[in-house]
């Protein structure tokens, strides 16, 4: 029996009418580890003379092992520990046709330790000590009126269990 306690606070602030800052912090209480801040800050901005949304962030997070890593029959592993991550992304979101059309692109870059991994074949987790992750995300979304609407996304995605230099 696992549990866990959060507290989340927000706040965002508009200094210009096109200008957002967003600032939110989290602390969770968990009854299986020690407690933990996760963060993140962001602004965006839209570009008056095209329209455009750009956007970056900047974020701190743990994440515990699920009880499924840690005591599923066969395909478990309780000498888990809990991840923790840095992160930042940056990216532009465009409108279309009524903002019924939109398009967006985000780069994003992350460093974890402790990474959780259960490769095939026998799907047993453990930790990877460091990884990098980063990419590419690109989306487009369609709505032709309120009842429906339709998105395709595609993320480009490489990384790495940099404490042995390999691919994951």
């Amino acid at each position: 029996n696992q549990t866990g306690v959060g507290v989340f606070v927000q706040s965002q602030w508009n200094p210009l009418e096109r200008l957002k800052l967003i600032n939110s912090g989290r602390y969770d209480h968990y009854s299986d580890y020690d407690g933990s801040w996760s963060w993140k800050q962001g602004a965006s901005y839209l570009v008056p003379a095209i329209e455009t949304l750009i956007f970056a962030n900047v974020s701190a997070s743990y994440s515990p092992p699920s009880p499924q890593d840690l005591y599923f029959p066969l395909f478990s592993n309780p000498n888990l520990v809990p991840e923790e991550s840095r992160g930042w992304e940056t990216g532009l979101e465009k409108s279309f046709w009524k903002d019924r059309i939109t398009v967006s692109a985000t780069y994003f870059h992350n460093k974890i330790d402790n990474l959780i991994q259960a490769p095939a074949p026998f799907f047993i987790p453990f930790n990877v000590s460091q990884a990098e992750t980063e990419g590419v995300e690109t989306g487009i979304s369609f709505q032709p009126c309120p009842e429906f609407a339709t998105s395709v996304n595609y993320t480009y995605l490489t990384a790495k269990d940099t404490g042995n230099n390999v691919r994951l």
